[in-house]
């Protein structure tokens, strides 16, 4: 089963790794990526731009809306996500656990819900 796992950081404390420079982030978040290939669970992952280049958008009464920046929750801030294969919860969960920001940060992990064939046909 696919799951996502979305990686939060504070946002007021956007690296939360002991070696807080961007190179020392972008240095974790490569050798986890290594980690869950090794573990063949990896199937997708990318860091977000940052939140100020962030526009969220709303459609009310067939008309669109622009909201400037992240919808925000608790003070935090979607960086990034991961797309894993596992077994199961406990087995996705196991596997979020070793992403940098899951210390000082959140992941949050979530089963991707397989779209049926008759909804992927209705889609084309």
């Amino acid at each position: 089963m696919q799951y996502l796992c979305l990686i939060y950081g504070a946002l007021r404390q956007p690296c939360v790794l002991p070696a807080c420079g961007a190179e020392a982030v972008a240095v974790a978040h490569l050798v986890c990526d290594d980690v869950v290939r090794a573990s063949r669970h990896y199937l997708a992952a990318e860091a977000l731009d940052d939140a100020a280049s962030t526009a969220s958008v709303r459609v009310q009464q067939g008309r669109y809306h622009v909201i400037p920046g992240p919808l925000l929750s608790g003070g935090a801030i979607l960086s990034g996500f991961l797309l894993i294969e596992a077994r199961d919860l406990n087995d996705a969960i196991r596997v979020a656990s070793r992403v940098p920001f899951a210390e000082g940060g959140t992941v949050e992990v979530r089963p991707v819900r397989p779209v049926p064939r008759s909804e992927r046909e209705y889609l084309d």
